[in-house]
């Protein structure tokens, strides 16, 4: 018998969803059964999307302070201690956001990559729990 190679993505852990007194709940990939994952999997993307509408938001902010000043008005903006606080936490938001990004990515590449071929062609939440050879015993 060969040596088996193991992932070491499948370590990782991942949100699963939020509990009752609002702590992120997290299990490796490994111990997921197949709902879990798809609600890792759901939990990032809603994630990403949440960070993104914050960032959105201060952008707005941002853009709303600087639209109709003039050369010199815009200058005192960019100075002033307030907005470099406010740019600040949008660089913050924006950090988040690609944070976010990167865990969804890894989520994703490896529930599919660990997808058999022949149901790669149809929506994930049909098809996963015939395939998905990780979780926990009941």
């Amino acid at each position: 018998m060969g040596n088996v190679i193991e992932d070491p993505r499948l370590s990782e852990p991942f949100t699963v969803y939020i509990n009752a007194a609002g702590n992120p709940v997290q299990r490796q990939i490994r111990e997921m059964a197949a709902p879990e994952a798809m609600l890792a999997l759901h939990w990032a993307f809603d994630e990403t999307t949440r960070l993104m509408a914050v960032l959105g938001g201060k952008l707005d902010h941002i853009n709303a302070l600087k639209d109709g000043l003039n050369d010199d008005e815009l200058a005192d903006l960019f100075n002033d201690e307030q907005f470099e606080t406010l740019f600040a936490d949008m660089e913050a938001a924006n950090a988040d956001v690609e944070a976010s990004e990167k865990r969804l990515d890894r989520i994703n590449g490896i529930i599919r990559g660990a997808m058999p071929a022949r149901y790669k062609n149809g929506p994930l939440r049909d098809h996963m729990p015939k395939w998905w050879p990780y979780g926990r015993a009941a």
